[in-house]
């Protein structure tokens, strides 16, 4: 297990630039729809790796995307290196999140575990619709993959 930190904006906001994800090398099991991957993205040579959201298996490999970005975009399954299975927060979101859960300090513990849930699977099937990007349709389907962002955020 590796501790990573996320430079991009593209899983706002469940995952915020200097968050930090744990990654799991030895990801053998097939990756399920809502898990995050770390992989590499063969079209962006510049980003040494991307942290994306798994939506669906196509024959040319895994349909993920960042739960801001408008389109998903696949990556090949020899480019993906492993799956996440917890997050750290920045500190500014540790002393909010206290407000938020009713712990004390010395019961949360320095990271949260990550495992895929209901909430990360209807994001993703959300996040599968094709819609005209400026229809109103589209326009609420992508607040409901924010506001459900920030409630998987927020949950144990």
């Amino acid at each position: 297990m590796t501790w990573i930190t996320v430079e991009g904006a593209s899983m706002q906001p469940f995952l915020d630039p200097g968050d930090e994800v744990a990654v799991d090398w030895s990801a053998g099991a097939p990756f399920r729809a809502g898990e995050l991957i770390l992989g590499r993205d063969p079209q962006a040579p510049s980003q040494p790796w991307v942290v994306h959201r798994v939506l669906a298996h196509t024959p040319s490999g895994i349909l993920s995307k960042g739960d801001s970005a408008f389109a998903g975009e696949t990556l090949p399954e020899t480019q993906l290196w492993g799956r996440i299975i917890g997050v750290r927060r920045r500190a500014r979101h540790r002393r909010a999140r206290r407000f938020l859960t009713w712990r004390s300090p010395t019961q949360r513990r320095p990271h949260e575990a990550f495992r895929a849930g209901a909430l990360d699977r209807i994001i993703a099937r959300l996040s599968l619709l094709t819609l005209p990007p400026e229809s109103p349709r589209a326009r609420l389907a992508r607040g409901l993959v924010r506001a459900l962002g920030w409630a998987r955020r927020l949950s144990p």
